[in-house]
């Protein structure tokens, strides 16, 4: 909203500094779509019975040895989510939902 940073600009007076950069961490919809649909997919799933969606979340980062996902890049969440589910297809047959397939 370059309109409205303008406006922003006009009411600062004096010296101020401003810095503009990239957000690159994981995108808000990769981040619903993982909650919304991937998590859940598998929590309906009678293998995962029992865990919190917290629990099966640390469960798949130390399977797939991963730290932390909240720094990731979008690619690196994007590799991330198709190791996840091409994982849950190839060990426990569950076929998690394409994010166009499901209204989360």
């Amino acid at each position: 909203d370059r309109e409205g940073m303008n406006q922003f600009l006009d009411t600062l007076s004096g010296e101020v500094d401003i810095t503009i950069s990239e957000i690159a961490s994981r995108s808000h919809f990769q981040n619903k779509y993982y909650w919304g649909v991937v998590i859940n997919t598998l929590l309906q799933d009678e293998s995962f019975g029992g865990y919190s969606k917290y629990e099966l979340h640390d469960a798949i980062k130390e399977h797939l040895k991963v730290g932390s996902t909240s720094k990731m890049s979008v690619y690196e969440f994007h590799e991330f989510l198709d190791n996840v589910i091409r994982w849950a297809a190839t060990d426990w047959s569950v076929r998690i939902p394409d994010p166009d397939e499901d209204l989360f």
